[in-house]
């Protein structure tokens, strides 16, 4: 099955979700585990994360 998402190249870190995640092979808890924070400093408000460095080119991830 072929999937499309706009990456920011520009950006430090790209959020996907992680079934997006699941199903471009990537192995979730291989990645190393964070917490995101926004502007609210409610416990409540933050989303645990992984992040995994991944190569590619504008037209093709691979792992």
């Amino acid at each position: 099955m072929k999937y499309s998402f706009i990456v920011d190249s520009g950006a430090d870190i790209t959020l996907v979700p992680r079934y997006l995640a699941d199903r471009i092979g990537l192995k979730w808890k291989a990645g190393e585990k964070v917490v995101l924070k926004g502007i609210s400093e409610k416990e409540i408000c933050d989303v645990e994360g992984m992040i995994h460095e991944i190569e590619g080119d504008e037209n093709c991830w691979c792992k």
